[in-house]
């Protein structure tokens, strides 16, 4: 049962620069109203909350565990919160200087008919988090709007009655980046068991499997979306996902019309799933070569192991992107290591070199 107490609070509300919450758990935070946001933690200055609990909070807004405008949350966990509108655990808005770095973010809600149920990212990045087990109409795992950036994050059996199980991106304009991602064992109700995206967005060295939806239940975009010739994406897989509407319906990627798939997405390059086509622009059809694709679907997916067999032919066929000159795959490891980098998230590590030492 809910622990909240009889009256409105909230347990911190952060306005000076510079300030550090370490250490704590922050729980109990109860807000109801109209403006009110932020159950747990209000940060409207850049500041920090770091290797705190942030538990059991509740606001009838947006942010249930902690609404940031700016500032730093670092090494947390945000976990059992609810929010009544959006960001059940996270809401980070209005500000390029949001960071939210290796937390966990996990079984929190955005009740009735609200999106977002771990997090709601308007702007700022994301990075080295796992979001897990989070419920919403919308967007279980998170609701993307605006510039927003992810970077080596999982989101993992989430779930929503509507669309994007793992990811939505809503149809406000601004452009999100996903690069080094795993998108795996969501549900959707509707389309888009892994992804649903309305606006612009870049996928990179993503890894989208095991996912279910009634309809494109990998990945999927609005018909408007798709005619801008958006979101795009590179590098990426999308492969043994599952759609249950219909035998017709398209189970990895696509674009939905009314009611319908309105056809194969054509905006993705040197990406590997089976409904792209094989050899355009360096995509593959192929099955990807993972070590073992694990058995199920949505949140019922036993995960396999995404690593890359040495048979792949998403191994060294990836293109070369800018950042990967000092950028990592999922594992932290040197993201080129071969010939060229490889597809999905994960990079096949090379064994290291030896000493040949020669005697006469």
């Amino acid at each position: 049962r809910n622990m909240y107490p009889l009256t409105t609070n909230r347990v911190f509300n952060i306005t000076a620069a510079n300030a550090i919450v370490e250490g704590l758990t922050i729980t109990n935070g109860y807000l109801t109203g109209s403006g009110n946001h932020g159950g747990g933690v209000l940060m409207s200055a850049n500041s920090t909350v770091r290797k705190c609990r942030i538990n059991g909070n509740y606001t009838a807004q947006y942010g249930g565990g902690i609404r940031m405008t700016s500032g730093k949350l670092i090494d947390c966990t945000v976990q059992g919160n609810r929010a009544g509108v959006s960001g059940g655990g996270v809401n980070a808005e209005n500000s390029t200087a949001c960071l939210v770095s290796n937390c966990l973010i996990s079984g929190n809600q955005a009740l009735t008919t609200a999106s977002g149920g771990g997090m709601r990212m308007e702007y700022g990045t994301t990075a080295n988090c796992v979001i897990s087990n989070n419920t919403a109409a919308s967007g279980g795992g998170l609701i993307q709007i605006y510039a927003a950036t992810f970077i080596n994050c999982q989101f993992v059996h989430n779930a929503s009655t509507g669309a994007g199980g793992g990811i939505y991106g809503g149809t406000s304009g601004g452009y999100g980046v996903f690069r080094n991602c795993l998108i795996a064992g969501n549900s959707a109700g509707t389309y888009g068991g892994g992804v649903w995206m309305g606006h612009e967005s870049a996928f990179e060295n993503c890894t989208i499997v095991g996912n279910s939806a009634a309809t494109n239940g990998g990945f999927t975009v609005s018909q408007e979306a798709a005619l801008l010739n958006s979101p795009t994406g590179i590098n990426c897989i999308v492969y043994y996902n599952q759609a249950t509407n219909a035998a017709a319906e398209l189970a990895d990627i696509g674009f939905t019309a009314t009611n319908s798939t309105g056809g194969i997405m054509t905006n993705f390059s040197y990406s590997c799933s089976p409904y792209l086509v094989a050899g355009q622009a360096g995509n593959v059809s192929s099955t990807p070569g993972f070590g073992a694709i694990g058995s199920g679907y949505g949140t019922n997916l036993v995960f396999g192991n995404y690593h890359l067999m040495s048979s792949s032919p998403c191994r060294d066929t990836g293109t070369e992107l800018s950042w990967m000159a000092s950028g990592v795959d999922l594992d932290g490891a040197d993201r080129i290591q071969g010939l060229g980098p490889d597809m999905g998230v994960y990079e096949t590590t090379l064994p290291s070199r030896g000493t040949i030492v020669f005697v006469q």
